[in-house]
């Protein structure tokens, strides 16, 4: 996913976490144009494995970007299970 630089930036936050997520992305931001969602997972910037950096290390990579960033991602789904009464074989 490539984002491109807007007046105010790139129109995202990072969070701690190993690996780095997606924080807060701007409505109205080139971020949020792109598709870009808050705890997505950040593996690759521009082509760097950042998977086991800092979400410091990570900003500062976005930050030197230039005019757009490449960001490779993981997205998790949530997934909702529901309990099924079990079924009891009758007594003999």
């Amino acid at each position: 996913m490539t984002v491109h630089r807007g007046r105010g930036g790139f129109g995202f936050t990072v969070v701690e976490f190993c690996p780095v997520k997606v924080g807060r992305v701007d409505r109205d931001s080139h971020a949020a144009e792109t598709g870009l969602r808050e705890d997505d997972v950040i593996i690759h910037v521009n082509g760097v494995n950042v998977s086991r950096s800092t979400s410091t290390s990570v900003a500062k990579l976005v930050k030197n970007s230039g005019s757009k960033v490449t960001l490779e991602l993981i997205r998790h789904t949530s997934v909702f299970l529901e309990s099924l009464p079990s079924k009891r074989r009758p007594k003999r």
